[in-house]
């Protein structure tokens, strides 16, 4: 592959990137801020980086958003949220850093509508302190705001001891009338004992009569869908993984609700299965396509948003199989078909003409998914195998897989395997689809880049 760099997914001109934080849809524009070092393509330094778009498709890299407020002793900007306050103004939390200090959880307004510069104050500044004595709290950050009623929900992230009790990763839930001001609650939710490391970048909303609950605990993001009863308890209905891949590749999403009533979502797709591969410079991570969660009984799903649509170059339709052709880096296939429970469809992408380098997907009538990363590189990159169970009803399968560079997105059934590729040679552009016990129909189409 000669350029890794994705095409049509959106990341600024030059280094490194991770968690998007305060995406908001404010007077019609769509606002991406995420984690950003202004001064190289490895962590550190962290400011909130911003791009706007009013379809969320191509966007515009705009200056830096939020700075350290080194004044007060600030080092880092850490992930938080946009929301609106009752008069409809925007405003952002956030987790503050200053390393000789517990974080603490700041406001911080934006000097106009534009959004384009946002000043922090410690203004009903939350800090450790706030809990309850017996409750040990540390890694306490990434908030996540939720309009409830005639007032708010704050749902934040931590490493979580009660009363001496063995730490685990925790949601912790607190209250506001004015969106400012927020009170310690409860103990949303609580990891069973099996995982003593935080529950990062929560996300709480509504979708229906359900509440989702999403957090990152170091691994793949998982959901919890339950009923949140009068007295603000959380009681689970449901569980499993938002996206296979973890920090292999989608990590850290946010969620919000855009003036459209959608609820929106876009991970940071990590550049972790790099491995010990050196061979990029000057940039690294880059974010997700937005897709909208939606439910099916209590099973998380996403399906990316129909904007998209405005990437595609062109379209080559068939049925299966689909012979070997160059497919080239950026693309995306959508394959319906029927299986039987023995049978499966199986795409090579990224591939050489010899095969000696290859990505490959594959979906089994019994509803394994599986990214077989074995032959994609040549070089000490990752090669791990991703595997998930999704939910298969008559055999009827929906495979959507976007290819975009380094980038691999791929969906069965509105269930997700998110990860990164590097193939090490130049020629690995082919792709070839095949269907074995069953039948189906492809759908091969060449994207653009998005503006940025």
């Amino acid at each position: 592959m000669k350029d890794y760099r994705p095409g049509y997914h959106y990341r600024p001109r030059e280094n490194w990137i991770n968690d998007p934080c305060g995406l908001i849809h404010h007077q019609g524009v769509y606002h991406l801020y995420h984690q950003y070092n202004p001064h190289g393509d490895l962590w550190g330094d962290m400011h909130w980086g911003h791009a706007v778009s009013s379809d969320m498709v191509n966007w515009k890299e705009q200056e830096i958003a939020m700075k350290p407020d080194e004044a007060n002793g600030e080092e880092h900007c850490f992930t938080g949220c946009g929301y609106h306050l009752p008069d409809g103004k925007a405003a952002f939390y956030y987790t503050s850093i200053e390393l000789k200090r517990d974080p603490e959880q700041w406001i911080a307004y934006p000097q106009d509508d534009t959004l384009s510069s946002i000043v922090q104050t410690r203004e009903g500044a939350m800090t450790i302190p706030m809990h309850k004595p017996e409750m040990e709290v540390s890694e306490w950050r990434d908030p996540s705001i939720l309009p409830y009623k005639d007032g708010y929900l704050m749902v934040l992230g931590c490493r979580l001891s009660v009363s001496g009790d063995e730490h685990t990763g925790a949601a912790l839930l607190y209250t506001s009338k004015d969106g400012i001001h927020f009170t310690y609650h409860s103990v949303l939710a609580r990891g069973d004992g099996s995982d003593e490391r935080s529950w990062e970048c929560p996300n709480f909303f509504k979708i229906g009569d359900k509440h989702v609950l999403m957090y990152s605990p170091y691994r793949q993001p998982l959901y919890i869908v339950g009923t949140l009863t009068e007295d603000l308890r959380f009681i689970p209905e449901g569980r499993g993984t938002a996206d296979e891949s973890g920090q292999e590749g989608w990590y850290a999403p946010q969620s919000f609700r855009d003036e459209h009533g959608r609820q929106l979502i876009i991970g940071w797709m990590t550049e972790r299965s790099r491995g010990t591969w050196d061979g990029i410079k000057g940039w690294a991570g880059c974010m997700s396509l937005p897709r909208e969660v939606y439910l099916e009984n209590t099973v998380f799903k996403m399906r990316v948003i129909p904007e998209v649509e405005k990437l595609v170059a062109s379209t080559e339709e068939g049925e299966l199989p689909m012979k070997a052709c160059t497919a080239g880096e950026q693309f995306r296939v959508i394959i319906d078909a029927e299986l039987e429970a023995d049978g499966c469809v199986a795409c090579e992408v990224l591939a050489t003409p010899d095969g000696e380098e290859k990505t490959v997907v594959t979906l089994h009538g019994d509803g394994r998914l599986v990214l077989n990363r074995g032959a994609s590189s040549k070089y000490p990159t990752h090669h791990s195998i991703l595997e998930r169970r999704i939910s298969m009803q008559g055999g009827k399968a929906h495979l959507e897989i976007y290819v975009d560079h380094s980038v691999i997105e791929i969906a069965g059934n509105g269930e997700w395997i998110s990860s990164r590729v590097y193939p090490s040679r130049e020629d690995a552009l082919e792709a070839a689809f095949c269907v074995r016990g069953g039948k189906g129909h492809y759908a091969l189409s060449q994207m653009n880049n998005c503006e940025k």
